[in-house]
């Protein structure tokens, strides 16, 4: 398992590999602790639109933590996702993992050992104000 420090810069790349905009509302909500109504005002969105921008930019978040991830431990992997990741097609590897099994699992225990699921002052109505997570919560 990685030690809290590695897994920080591990998030942080992860967080840096998104775009500008889903990096923004990742931040705004995880450090900063803004609501969706929030923010909507600072990137010109409606309300709705930020949940979806939020609960997609996490999604993306946690794929490429998870992907970090299992690139790290190159064991217990698929052999098509061995090829592609020796191969340097982190792109495909990627979308191999959302398609296997094998490699799904694998991001979802990988991602899960370090997911914080405490919904402790978790807004009902605003999913973005939700648990400090890698991903959208289920």
């Amino acid at each position: 398992m990685l030690e809290l420090g590695e897994l920080a810069s591990l998030v942080r790349s992860c967080v840096a590999g998104l775009s500008v905009r889903d990096a923004t509302a990742v931040e705004m909500v995880t450090y900063l602790g803004f609501s969706s109504a929030e923010v909507a005002a600072a990137l010109g969105l409606t309300p709705n639109a930020a949940k979806v921008v939020v609960h997609r930019a996490r999604a993306r978040l946690r794929q490429a933590l998870g992907l970090q991830l299992l690139a790290q431990r190159r064991t217990a992997l698929c052999d098509a996702f061995a090829t592609l990741l020796e191969s340097g097609k982190l792109l495909d590897a990627s979308r191999h993992t959302d398609r296997c099994p094998t490699c799904s699992a694998a991001v979802e225990v990988e991602v899960a050992a370090f997911d914080h699921t405490s919904t402790a002052g978790q807004s009902e109505q605003d999913p973005a104000a939700g648990p400090t997570s890698f991903g959208p919560t289920r």
